[in-house]
């Protein structure tokens, strides 16, 4: 029997669990790290049964309905990390792009037991806390994060933009099913994600109820890319550290959703949909199923972004 065909029987029977090692690339030197995840189907959003169990908040519930089936064709590449800090100021630098002026935030224990709020004088240069250069870059609008995707098409050739709300979801489950890919037990969550946790309510100052989890992550604001263990996809931080923009206009349910998962261009586009959870959110917030939105022109300390690129062919 010829070689190739037994390579190509030999992929199509592996045993079970035996995946293949996801394959990464960059387009330039100081590119963001992609990888290229698979072609299949998983249901996109929560029903309430999974809202309830999970203790959303009321007021936040049915946003992820209704559950639908949602089939990718093809695959498509997908950052391994957030954009950091260093990859951002490589195009900050050579767009010239100035930082706003402003960002919302947690103030200073003094300031408020680190009420949220709009602070003067913050950008991604100075979100308020100290960053390492491989930490997420925060304090990025989404008309922000559009541009750097914009220059690194050009500069490549290839077409990046942000995720669709569809791809991010699937990637972040990375074929599980729940609302995390991990344990349900409360104390885990900080061995898997950076998140509102002990450390940032002992540096906050704030009263320790059933918001923090009842764990220390090691981080009170932002860690650097890859300081917790990747999914299934070999992604690191599809939950917590961050939230993250898409690509897609606010709709305030998924009734309506493509299902071939492409980002969704109507609804209210003076806001954006963002995923993921962030390290100021509580564990009922940091779930693969559930949607927030913010203003396109607005930055904040807990937001930032990762890329995708569709095109895989050479």
């Amino acid at each position: 029997m010829p070689l190739a065909i037994l390579l190509v029987l030999a992929v199509l029977f592996a045993p079970h669990g035996a995946a293949a090692q996801p394959r990464e690339f960059r387009d330039c030197p100081d590119c963001p790290l992609m990888v290229a995840v698979p072609p299949g189907t998983f249901t996109m959003g929560a029903d309430a049964a999974e809202e309830q169990r999970d203790g959303l908040p009321a007021e936040l519930r049915g946003r992820a309905a209704p559950t639908l089936p949602v089939t990718f064709a093809r695959g498509f590449a997908i950052g391994k990390f957030l954009v950091t800090r260093a990859e951002f100021l490589a195009f900050a630098q050579a767009s010239r792009r100035a930082p706003g002026q402003s960002c919302w935030g947690m103030g200073a224990p003094r300031e408020g037991s680190g009420r949220w709020q709009e602070r003067p004088r913050t950008s991604w240069t100075a979100p308020g806390f100290g960053q390492t250069p491989q930490d997420p870059v925060v304090c990025v609008s989404w008309g922000d994060a559009t541009a750097y995707a914009e220059w690194l098409s050009r500069r490549t050739g290839r077409r990046y933009r942000l995720p669709s709300e569809a791809e991010w979801e699937y990637a972040a489950r990375a074929g599980t099913s729940g609302p995390r890919p991990w344990t349900e037990e409360p104390a885990a969550a900080c061995t898997r994600a950076n998140l509102r946790d002990l450390a940032m309510a002992g540096f906050y100052g704030a009263t320790q109820d059933a918001s923090f989890a009842p764990c220390n992550d090691g981080f009170v604001q932002t860690s650097r890319v890859g300081a917790f263990p990747p999914n299934g996809f070999g992604l690191h931080d599809m939950l917590g550290n961050v939230w993250q923009w898409t690509q897609d206009c606010w709709n305030p349910t998924l009734e309506g959703q493509a299902r071939q998962g492409t980002p969704r261009l109507t609804g209210d586009c003076a806001q954006r949909g963002a995923r993921g959870g962030s390290w100021s959110n509580d564990v009922r917030l940091v779930r693969a199923s559930f949607r927030n939105s913010g203003p396109a022109a607005a930055r904040s300390s807990n937001t930032g972004f990762r890329l995708v690129r569709a095109d895989l062919t050479p």
